[in-house]
């Protein structure tokens, strides 16, 4: 099972673990998830906008829209890279998402990754680009003026924290939805893997 695998994989990892390389194993796993988070929000969003219903989406249209946010988010993660990342709110949260899962590493865990440290910053992820794909989309949609709205950020925010919460519960109980989640993360702790997926995924960005 991919569980299994993944245990193993952690195993491997903690034997030669220094405490100082976490965010390089951890971030990619947040950014896998932040992906998947935003080409959510998309398809949510254009769905509603063109009246295609979520259990009724095509697959060539999953696609294209995909693809699309796909485009988008490389812009986005393109800004946090290429930004003052004190002045940038994406990199400030990613990184207060990072410190979090490194305080509960070494405070909780014995400087030891569990299951857990490598599921939570996926999902906080998902949840981040979930997040600022809604902001963008919905601002768009609706033409709104004032995007620093605190009203505007905290429904959005609230939004994005109920549909994460689904996706956790998909996660526990659904087992085709797990194994997808599990195959993400694995690609990115197996180099190979994660080095042939991120290539390929570049190459659709910039296709």
């Amino acid at each position: 099972m991919l569980k299994d695998d993944l245990k193993q994989k952690i195993m491997a990892i903690n034997a030669t673990l220094d405490i100082k390389q976490l965010n390089p194993i951890l971030e990619p796993i947040l950014m896998a998830g932040m992906r998947r988070g935003y080409e959510a929000a998309y398809l949510l969003i254009i769905g509603l906008s063109e009246g295609v219903q979520p259990d009724d989406q095509p697959a060539t249209w999953i696609d294209q829209v995909e693809h699309t946010a796909d485009k988008e988010f490389a812009k986005l993660i393109t800004n946090v890279h290429e930004n003052d990342s004190q002045q940038n709110e994406v990199a400030t949260q990613i990184n207060s998402m990072l410190a979090e899962e490194y305080h509960a590493i070494t405070s909780h865990h014995d400087n030891q990754l569990v299951i857990e440290s490598v599921i939570m910053p996926y999902f906080n992820g998902w949840f981040l680009g979930y997040y600022h794909a809604l902001l963008t989309l919905v601002v768009e949609t609706q033409a709104a003026k004032d995007t620093q709205s605190k009203g505007l950020k905290k429904q959005i925010s609230n939004q994005a924290m109920q549909a994460v919460e689904n996706e956790r519960t998909k996660f526990q109980h659904q087992m085709f939805y797990q194994n997808g989640v599990l195959k993400d993360i694995l690609s990115i702790l197996e180099p190979r893997l994660y080095d042939k997926r991120y290539l390929e995924a570049d190459r659709t960005i910039k296709s």
